[in-house]
């Protein structure tokens, strides 16, 4: 989470954000930097949403057993492979062969990594 903050500040305009870290403890702060700003792609609320929503799969995988360096592997290739739109579905891959089958590959992906 640190290293995807870090990067979506580094894009934000100058002075407007920063994190730190003291530990594994996170401080994010932005600004709104008015209208002056400039702010690209203006995709500032989709990144943090993926930001949110790969810390939460990493959080669930550890809640249910997972070992760290596995839940953080899963976390990652699952955000990498699915839009945040199909994470956030509670019923997203409950009926479907498919994504069940991808997530297995995934996670032995993981376990060999």
């Amino acid at each position: 989470m640190y290293t995807d903050l870090r990067r979506w500040t580094a894009e934000s305009p100058r002075g407007s954000a920063q994190v730190k870290r003291d530990g594994k403890l996170l401080q994010l702060e932005s600004c709104d930097p008015g209208t002056t700003g400039h702010l690209g792609k203006n995709a500032s609320e989709d990144a943090i949403t993926l930001v949110a929503t790969r810390a939460g799969l990493g959080i669930g995988l550890l809640k249910a057993g997972a070992p760290k360096a596995m839940a953080g592997c899963m976390a990652d290739k699952l955000a990498q492979e699915y839009p945040v739109s199909q994470l956030t579905d509670p019923k997203f891959g409950a009926d479907d062969p498919t994504v069940k089958a991808r997530v297995q590959e995934l996670a032995i992906g993981c376990r060999s990594a």
